[in-house]
C-alpha cells in the first residue's frame, strides 16, 4: 500500500516558536500514527493539491480577514485534495461580508476542528458542517528535563510580547479600546511586582517566543535583575519552560507550554481571548486585562494536581483531532 501524501498548511515557516510548534507537532503525529508522508507549506503557494491524498489547513489563529487577502490565499487550494481538512485552527474574527463567501469552502471540509468555543460559534455562522471543539496539537508534545532541578534555586521563568495594536487586536480581545492607558499600566504594574519577585526568587530568566518578545522585554524591563534568554528552537524552548520553578506565562503557547511540562507554579497575564478562554475554563490564576479595574497580584496556580488535571483534559482534547481524524476520513479511504 502507498503511503499517504500528506499537506499541511498553516503559519510554519513563521518565526513565532507557537506557530512552528503546531507544524511540528502535527507533522510529527501524522507520520508516526500513519507512516504518512507529510509536506509542511508555511506560505500557501500552492493553488491546487490534486497531487495529494489530504489537505490540512491546521493550526493557530488563522482564520481571519484582518489582513487583505488573508483568507484567500489560506483557502486557495481547499476542496482540491481527495480529502479536506481543518484541524485545530482559532478563528478570532470575520469583519466584511465577503470573507463569509469565501469560507463557504469550507463546507467541502471532510473534517472540521477547533481549539475553542469562540471559534466554533463563528464559523457556524459561515459553514453548515459539524463543527468539533477540540484543543491546540501542541499539547501533544513531550520534554524528557525534569520539572526541577535537585539544587535549591527558585527560577521563575517569564514571557512577556509586544502589545497588540494591529487589526487582529479587535479579533483577539478588546484591548483596542484604551490601549494607551492600558499598556502605561500594565508596563507599570508589571514592573513593580517583578521588583518584588525579584526578592522571592532566585533567578528570573525571560524566555521568548519570538524576536519581539526579547526587544519588548529589554526596552521595558532591562533595570531589573533578569537573565535573558536568546530566542530558541521548539524543542529547547519546551526543555527550557520545563527548568521553571515558576512561569508567568503571556503568549498563548508559552501558557501552553508551562501546561505540558506542569510547571509547579503558573500565573497568566490574559491579554486576549485565546488565553482569557482558557483561564476563565480552568480557572488559571491571572491578570485580566478586560477589567480596567484589574490590579496584578502574582498569586501563582501551585495546586499541582490541579495543574496536572488541567493537562490532562487539554491533552485529551488535542488528542481528539487524530481520533476524529480516523473516523472522518481514514475510516472513508
Amino acid at each position: 500500500m502507498s503511503r499517504l501524501k500528506i499537506i499541511l498548511q498553516g503559519s510554519y515557516a513563521s518565526r513565532n516558536i507557537g506557530d512552528r510548534a503546531i507544524g511540528h507537532i502535527l507533522k510529527d503525529q501524522l507520520e508516526k500514527r500513519y507512516n504518512a508522508e507529510c509536506l509542511l507549506d508555511g506560505y500557501y503557494n500552492i493553488e491546487d493539491a490534486k497531487e495529494y491524498d489530504i489537505l490540512i489547513m491546521g493550526g493557530g489563529g488563522i482564520v481571519h480577514d484582518c489582513y487583505k487577502g488573508n483568507l484567500e490565499k489560506r483557502l486557495r487550494a481547499f476542496g482540491t485534495a481527495k480529502y479536506n481538512v481543518v484541524m485545530g485552527v482559532g478563528a478570532p474574527v470575520i469583519r466584511f461580508w465577503r470573507s463569509g463567501k469565501n469560507l463557504e469552502i469550507l463546507n467541502s471540509a471532510d473534517l472540521i476542528t477547533v481549539r475553542d468555543i469562540q471559534s466554533k460559534i463563528l464559523l457556524e455562522k459561515y459553514v453548515n458542517k459539524e463543527i468539533h471543539v477540540t484543543a491546540c496539537p501542541t499539547f501533544l508534545m513531550t520534554t524528557d528535563i525534569p520539572t526541577q532541578y535537585e539544587e535549591k534555586k527558585i527560577r521563575c521563568g517569564l514571557n512577556l510580547r509586544e502589545w497588540i495594536t494591529s487589526g487582529v487586536a479587535r479579533g483577539y480581545s478588546s484591548m483596542h479600546k484604551g490601549t494607551k492607558n492600558h499598556f502605561d499600566r500594565f508596563i507599570e504594574n508589571v514592573h513593580l511586582l517583578l521588583k518584588d519577585l525579584q526578592d522571592k526568587v532566585d533567578e528570573i530568566y525571560f524566555i521568548p517566543f519570538h524576536k519581539s518578545d526579547l526587544k519588548f522585554g529589554k526596552e521595558y524591563f532591562k533595570d531589573l535583575n533578569i537573565v535573558f534568554l536568546p530566542v530558541q528552537g521548539i524543542q529547547e524552548t519546551l526543555d527550557c519552560v520545563a527548568s521553571m520553578d515558576k512561569m508567568i506565562s503571556m503568549r498563548y503557547h508559552s501558557l501552553i507550554y508551562s501546561l505540558i511540562v506542569k510547571v509547579p507554579s503558573l500565573f497568566a497575564l490574559d491579554y486576549a481571548r485565546k488565553t482569557h478562554d482558557m483561564v476563565n475554563e480552568f480557572n488559571i490564576n491571572s491578570y485580566n486585562f478586560y477589567d480596567s479595574r484589574s490590579i496584578i497580584k502574582f498569586d501563582f496556580l501551585e495546586d499541582s494536581t490541579k495543574i496536572r488535571n488541567i493537562f490532562d483534559a487539554l491533552y485529551e482534547r488535542a488528542n481528539n483531532n487524530f481520533m476524529l481524524f480516523e473516523k472522518c476520513v481514514l475510516d472513508k479511504k
